[in-house]
């Protein structure tokens, strides 16, 4: 009878069958070799075929990060907002992460979080990949956890810029060259971010409109207007924020680069309006709480460090003399 290329003859002249199967070793003897081939095909019946059956499964299994990474979040849904959080996360950025997660080091993971820029959006791929390699070290996936000690790398946040006076000039005056020329406005007033314009609660009689936070629900608040903005809101509001929020970077982009303003690397021409409010009122005298309040900030550091930049030759009335009575008495 011939050999099975997994059955040999030992010096002892007995049959030896062996094999290997998911890191474990299979093996029966026998001094007979007919005896022997009987043996390996009941065992392979009952003992090997829950295994197959196991290592069939385990190869379907993708072990690619971006694949986990989504099992994760499936099965760990968290509220709403670090719902959409997640998704973004996953979807512009870990996708990046489609090898097996197995040739993953820890500096290819401290590399990849350098390069996200927007604090928030790097925290939240920080939890990500957190939960899914120690996941898939408890299923077997992979063997060690390589980030198990990764505190979250704090890479430099770039600070945004303001729209300085000449440029704000330009563009208020040439806001209506664009289909969203109100809402440019609007933000210029407000100082709110993109996600939350679409929620405000307008409170024209009280002068104020209350803007709902999307980031820290405990900072919501209100932001004073004046009366003449009131009444130019009483009129274009109800056909303002109709678009989709793509639409408003897109035709805000387009305004700037027809106007010859200076773009910043990665900028969102939107939250720029933010950054300028933010330095709008700081020049207005509002101090420093107050101004953390109204762009719905925890910390007054992060309104001075990041949202405020500072010109000694600038003055309250480089900025009250593009507006006029638009702005409020804070």
């Amino acid at each position: 009878m011939r050999l099975n290329k997994n059955i040999r003859k030992r010096k002892d002249g007995r049959f030896e069958w062996r094999k290997m199967i998911l890191g474990t070793s299979h093996f029966l003897i026998n001094s007979n070799l007919k005896e022997l081939v009987k043996m390996v095909a009941e065992y392979k019946k009952s003992q090997l075929k829950p295994v197959v059956k196991q290592k069939e499964q385990k190869k379907k299994e993708s072990r690619k990060v971006i694949d986990l990474a989504w099992k994760w979040f499936r099965l760990n849904k968290e509220g709403k907002v670090k719902g959409r959080c997640y998704q973004s996360a996953l979807k512009n950025y870990i996708f990046k992460l489609d090898r097996d997660i197995n040739f993953y080091t820890k500096n290819d993971i401290i590399e990849f979080l350098n390069t996200i820029t927007a604090h928030r959006t790097r925290d939240c791929c920080h939890i990500i990949l957190n939960n899914t390699f120690a996941e898939a070290t408890e299923s077997g996936i992979t063997k060690r956890n390589v980030i198990l000690t990764l505190k979250n790398p704090k890479g430099k946040t770039e600070k945004g810029l303001w729209f300085n006076p000449e440029e704000q000039k330009l563009i208020y005056e040439n806001r209506h060259k664009c289909s969203v020329g109100h809402e440019i406005e609007f933000f210029i007033m407000i100082g709110c971010r993109l996600s939350e314009a679409f929620n405000c609660r307008l409170e024209l009689d009280k002068l104020r409109i209350w803007v709902e936070r999307t980031k820290e629900h405990e900072t919501s608040g209100y932001v004073n207007i004046s009366k003449k903005y009131a009444e130019h809101l009483n009129k274009h509001w109800s056909k303002m924020f109709k678009l989709n929020k793509d639409c408003y970077a897109r035709e805000f982009g387009v305004l700037l680069n027809s106007l010859g303003i200076k773009r910043q690397k990665n900028e969102k021409p939107i939250h720029r309006l933010r950054h300028t409010f933010a330095t709008n009122i700081y020049y207005f005298g509002v101090n420093d709480k107050k101004r953390s309040y109204l762009l719905g900030h925890k910390t007054t550091e992060m309104t001075n460090d990041t949202y405020t930049d500072f010109n000694i030759d600038i003055r309250k009335e480089d900025i009250t003399s593009i507006y006029g009575e638009l702005y409020p008495e804070f």
